[in-house]
C-alpha cells in the first residue's frame, strides 16, 4: 500500500445551546448544502473539502481522501447534562436517513475503507447517515 494523506473535518463544532438544539443541526447539514446564515460554515466546509481534493492532485502519488463525518456520539458533548445529550442524539438520529447519529466506529470505518483503497485519491467520504439528503 502506498502512502497516504488524510484531510478530516470534523462537524459539527461543539457547541452548547439552550433550548433550539436542532438549530445547529440543521446549520450543519446547511454547511454542507448551503443555505440561509451558513456562509461561514460553508466557506470553511468547502476550503477543506477543495483543499483535499487540490493536495490529492498536487501529491500525487500520494492519495489523499477527505472525511466528513456528521454528528458523532463522543465525549466532546460531556458538557451538555445528560438529558440534554439524549435528547440531541434522538432529535438528529430522526433527522438521519438510518435514524440515529453515528457512533466512533462508524468515523473509524470510513478511514479505514479509504487507506485499503490503493486506487482512491480526492475524494470526499460523507459519513452522515444519510442526513443531507433528508
Amino acid at each position: 500500500m502506498g502512502r497516504t494523506g488524510y484531510l478530516w473535518s470534523e462537524l459539527p463544532l461543539k457547541v452548547r445551546c439552550a433550548g433550539h438544539r436542532g438549530d445547529h443541526t440543521d446549520r450543519w447539514r446547511r454547511r454542507l448544502r448551503g443555505g440561509a446564515g451558513t456562509l461561514l460554515g460553508s466557506a470553511v466546509s468547502g476550503a477543506v473539502i477543495s483543499a483535499g481534493r487540490s493536495l490529492a492532485s498536487e501529491l500525487a502519488p500520494v492519495r489523499v481522501n477527505v472525511v466528513v463525518p456528521g454528528l458523532v456520539r463522543t465525549p466532546l458533548w460531556s458538557s451538555l447534562a445528560e438529558d440534554e445529550q439524549k435528547a440531541l442524539f434522538a432529535w438528529a438520529g430522526s433527522k438521519t436517513l438510518l435514524g440515529r447519529v453515528a457512533e466512533p466506529e462508524d468515523v473509524a470505518k470510513a478511514y479505514l475503507h479509504l487507506i485499503d483503497q490503493d486506487y482512491v485519491t480526492g475524494t470526499v467520504s460523507l459519513v452522515d447517515g444519510g442526513s443531507v439528503l433528508s
